[in-house]
């Protein structure tokens, strides 16, 4: 994504991996940053955040010898799989603190920007798209739980989906795999709940959730309070995800 240089400035202070936040205050109160200069440099930081632990595995498959110009994203993608060799996200750590003082000077949650390619292809950002893909769990779920409670619409679309919408496909597509011991999925899966507990609701003629009676779905937002459950009631059917509460054991809601 373009960047203009107030924008580049602010990203450099961001990624620094020793994270100081009277630093990042002190940029912002004397930087005089526009809030697209800010809401564009959040976004750029948390797709490097996002794929940073994407370039500790190359680094990884180097000291391998891997030969990734005969391998390429195939093994680049065996070795994403591979728990024992995933490093800690190290910028993504500090990443709810760095949005948290973001939104005090003008993050806009809402913002989404379009890039043009080419003639025929563009692509759209959008920070709370943009934070889902950052596969830290916990961390990730609050990131994205405090977007929204500082103003963040859940139906907020980029290229032509809604963050529900683009959750629920990334889960469909691992529950196929039957990969639920990922870390991955685990970030997905509490996105979702915090999504759904800021009253996203699905498209039309998609796959809905089916709650315990009396239950309310706002109650998602506290996200760390649930686990995940996975059953294949029949051959050749889809996989059933469900939803626990952590304190009763009981079923609250099924997908």
């Amino acid at each position: 994504m373009q960047l203009s240089e107030k924008a580049k400035e602010l990203y450099a202070v961001l990624c620094r991996k020793q994270f100081d936040a009277g630093v990042l205050r002190d940029q912002l109160s004397e930087g005089h940053y526009s809030k697209d200069d800010i809401t564009t440099a959040a976004i750029e930081y948390v797709e490097e955040c996002a794929f940073e632990d994407m370039i500790d595995l190359i680094d990884v498959g180097n000291n391998m010898n891997i030969e990734w110009s005969i391998f390429g994203n195939h093994m680049l993608d065996e070795l994403y799989l591979a728990k024992d060799e995933r490093i800690m996200n190290i910028r993504a750590c500090h990443m709810c603190e760095v949005l948290d003082i973001l939104l005090d000077y003008g993050l806009d949650p809402n913002a989404v920007y379009r890039e043009e390619h080419s003639e025929y292809y563009c692509e759209e950002y959008n920070i709370m798209h943009s934070v889902q893909y950052i596969d830290l769990c916990y961390i990730t779920a609050d990131a994205l739980s405090l977007l929204l409670d500082r103003g963040g619409n859940p139906q907020t679309t980029v290229n032509g989906v809604d963050l529900l919408g683009i959750i629920s496909e990334d889960l469909d597509y691992i529950m196929l795999r039957s990969d639920y011991d990922s870390s991955r999925f685990d970030a997905l899966f509490h996105c979702w709940l915090v999504t759904l507990g800021h009253g996203a609701k699905f498209s039309e003629g998609s796959s809905d959730i089916i709650l315990r009676e009396s239950f309310d779905v706002n109650k998602f937002k506290n996200h760390r309070n649930y686990y995940f459950g996975a059953v294949k009631n029949e051959p050749g059917k889809p996989w059933e995800l469900l939803v626990f509460d952590k304190e009763t054991n009981w079923e609250v809601a099924r997908y």
